[in-house]
């Protein structure tokens, strides 16, 4: 209302009139920021603004964005809303379900009935975790009978989460870790000096800072270990790929029953070594008789027979003689083999060897020299 007054008095006062100042929105919040962090959850505070009237904050926009993934791929993500709790005094929000090792942009604006204020922005990057990514051993390349290369696939970009990507790998033959738990950053190892016709389990697994992933081709219910076969074929023969079940045949340690995919393969054979204790037995005028004890290969790689030759050198001491060997046959007594030349001729000078062999063919011949005794008068 209003009126009129002078020096002598005062007018009537106006009409009554009456309006509203408009509302504001509200200003920028005050205090924000990031209480806690973790691989899958960022919580974050802050303080209303300062309006304390009917144009206070009526509530609050949360906003975040996905920036980059583990932080080895840029995004280019819509905004996502979230909610929020107020505490009283205090406002917070907690985001959850969020990527590990990823940053995010996060929001938060005052609301009032005039509309939003202005947003206040934070860039804030989850904790790390242990990998999750399984590797899969694709292949093995590269083998000779004494040698294998094992390789498998990098972590994707998604599930690396965490700084110092590495990768663990065991080699092991029957129960026992024979390499165990060394670190690489390549997707390929290679193990050389081998013993051939054995067995060699390989397992694999993602690691970074913050811990381990799982080994390699884990499953459930039914456990097949990660095997390398070395079993003896023909050198002509292709190398196989084959998966069988280990579980009532193998008892290895907790850690390797949790690994079910089983990768063999076959390598070539080696053919037999030299034979060891050739000796001779006894001579006689007609007659000679070895023994020898077969190679060290005691699986399936062993001996499978022996080739036993013999040449006359010299007839009776007096005559050289360019004679072609003679296949003999030999006997076998279990741990001790023997052969006899019978049918010889006295008084004159054999060249005797003998060879194992298995389904590689012929090994490393070893000869002795042997002289047949006199007979007791000419004939």
């Amino acid at each position: 209302m209003v009126r009129a007054s002078n020096n002598v008095g005062d007018g009537a006062w106006s009409q009554q009139k009456t309006d509203s100042i408009r509302t504001i929105a509200p200003g920028q919040l005050t205090d924000f920021a990031v209480a806690s962090v973790s691989s899958s959850e960022i919580r974050m505070t802050w303080q209303p603004t300062s309006y304390s009237n009917d144009c206070r904050d009526t509530g609050y926009s949360v906003q975040y964005t996905l920036v980059n993934r583990d932080q080895c791929q840029v995004v280019e993500d819509s905004p996502k809303d979230a909610s929020y709790s107020d505490s009283g005094t205090s406002l917070s929000s907690t985001l959850s379900g969020l990527l590990p090792y990823s940053t995010y942009s996060i929001s938060v604006t005052a609301v009032n009935d005039a509309g939003p204020g202005e947003s206040v922005t934070q860039v804030i990057t989850t904790g790390p975790s242990p990998p999750t990514y399984i590797p899969l051993v694709t292949s093995s390349a590269g083998v000779e009978t004494n040698s294998l290369t094992f390789t498998w696939d990098a972590v994707p970009c998604g599930q690396i989460r965490g700084d110092g990507l590495h990768y663990q790998y065991r080699l092991g033959k029957d129960n026992t870790p024979i390499v165990d738990s060394m670190s690489t950053t390549s997707y390929s190892i290679a193990f050389e000096n081998l013993t051939a016709c054995s067995e060699y389990w390989f397992m694999v697994r993602a690691s970074n800072n913050v811990g381990d992933g799982s080994w390699s081709q884990q499953k459930t219910d039914s456990i097949d270990e990660v095997t390398y076969d070395v079993t003896c074929l023909h050198s002509d023969r292709p190398l196989l790929f084959q998966s069988r079940q280990n579980n009532t045949e193998v008892s290895m340690t907790d850690q390797i029953n949790l690994f079910k995919t089983q990768l063999s393969k076959t390598l070539d054979v080696l053919s037999p070594g030299q034979l060891t204790d050739f000796a001779v037995a006894s001579v006689l005028s007609s007659e000679i008789r070895m023994t020898w004890q077969p190679t060290s290969y005691n699986n399936d790689c062993r001996d499978t027979g022996y080739n036993v030759q013999y040449t006359l050198l010299n007839r009776d001491q007096c005559q050289v003689v360019e004679d072609s060997p003679k296949d003999a046959s030999y006997s076998d007594s279990g741990t001790s083999l023997s052969s006899t030349l019978s049918g010889l001729l006295p008084y004159s000078t054999y060249s005797i060897s003998v060879a194992a062999v298995n389904d590689a063919g012929p090994g490393e011949s070893v000869t002795q020299v042997i002289t047949t005794g006199a007979s007791r008068k000419p004939n």
